[in-house]
């Protein structure tokens, strides 16, 4: 068998590791899969029949696979709200990192990245790199909007993210950790605050979020025509 093939089985091995992990209920140890890493390896260079290499290959992309998806979860939730901040109404400053819209019951849902915590006086218990940098968020009253301004203030209300155990179906959890919210909650009150620096990545998000508005403008102006 050749190389190549070998590094298409090793790419399709690796890629269903991740899925797997995905799929998983439980986080599974890191250091159990750092110790089974080298053992595919091994099998691969005892190995002397083309198909049990392939196979050995394949779990080698495989357990690779899972442990790298495992090291960014065990990252990601290093990053979670600490359950004593659960429930609290917090000041955060930041931006927009999605484009807001309307959800349930009359709210506006949109992701929010969080440049610098407020944090009470005195209280140094967390400093901002404790604390996750992306937030899930829903806005609800009669001042909510899809377009509240790019850089804000906020007092939220958060929780740690959860959802139903859902094995059949969608897995909110789950869905959260991969796009890296390390909270949920409600916006209690929105300040716009333009002074506030906007980097590279902000830029990014301000000029999709005005492309996103442009595009749905002339959208309705052609419905309304018609």
């Amino acid at each position: 068998m050749s190389g190549s093939f070998m590094a298409r089985v090793g790419l399709v091995g690796f890629a269903c590791g991740v899925i797997l992990l995905y799929s998983l209920a439980v986080l599974p140890p890191l250091h159990w899969l750092i110790s089974a890493t080298p053992i595919p390896f091994v099998a691969i260079l005892l190995a002397r029949s083309p198909l049990f290499r392939a196979v050995a290959v394949l779990l080698a992309g495989g357990i690779v696979g899972l442990a790298w998806a495992a090291l960014q979860a065990d990252g990601r939730q290093q990053s979670v709200l600490p359950t004593t901040l659960e429930g609290l109404e917090l000041d955060v400053s930041g931006y927009l990192c999605d484009v807001p819209s309307e959800g349930s019951f009359g709210s506006v849902r949109f992701a929010f990245c969080v440049t610098q915590w407020h944090l009470p006086e005195g209280d140094s218990t967390f400093s901002d790199e404790d604390l996750p940098d992306r937030l899930r968020l829903a806005w609800y009253g009669d001042e909510a909007t899809t377009r509240p301004g790019h850089r804000l203030i906020l007092t939220v209300a958060l929780k740690r993210p959860h959802g139903a155990v859902n094995p059949e179906g969608f897995r909110y959890e789950s869905w959260l950790y991969r796009k890296g919210f390390g909270a949920t909650g409600t916006v209690r009150e929105l300040s716009r605050s333009d002074h506030l620096e906007c980097p590279f990545r902000c830029r990014y998000h301000r000029w999709r979020g005005e492309l996103v508005d442009a595009v749905s403008g002339s959208c309705l102006m052609r419905a309304i025509s018609h």
